[in-house]
């Protein structure tokens, strides 16, 4: 049984950007993946949601790709997931979400969350 589970925050229509790539980079190693965006029905295949509180299971890890504000807005709601894991990807942090993080108690690894498997985003089509 596979439990690992992944949201991606962010996640963009257009392939060539990094937040759909790591839809099939997650998927490759045999994550269930709940895209999120509130401005789209369907990428890469799956059905995408608005938030977290609409998936239908809760997830273990979170990659993020939006904005340093956007992303600390969430930052309170992540403290009612016990999430394992939450990359802060290229662009979506500054020294307001590090802080935050850090006062919560979040496990954030500020990474690309496509690179943290190995893989460069440039062989993902």
């Amino acid at each position: 049984m596979n439990n690992k589970t992944i949201a991606i925050i962010g996640v963009s229509r257009n392939p060539q950007k990094f937040s759909h790539k790591a839809v099939k980079a997650f998927q490759m190693f045999d994550y269930k993946v709940y895209p999120i965006n509130p401005y789209a029905d369907v990428i890469a295949g799956l059905k995408v949601y608005n938030n977290l509180a609409e998936l239908p299971e809760k997830v273990s890890e979170v990659s993020i790709y939006l904005t340093p504000e956007k992303t600390l807005d969430l930052l309170e709601e992540f403290k009612d997931y016990s999430l394992e894991k939450i990359y802060l990807n290229p662009g979506s942090a500054d020294e307001a979400v590090r802080d935050k993080a850090r006062l919560l108690g979040l496990p954030v690894v500020e990474v690309c969350s496509i690179r943290a498997q190995g893989i460069d985003p440039g062989d993902i089509h």
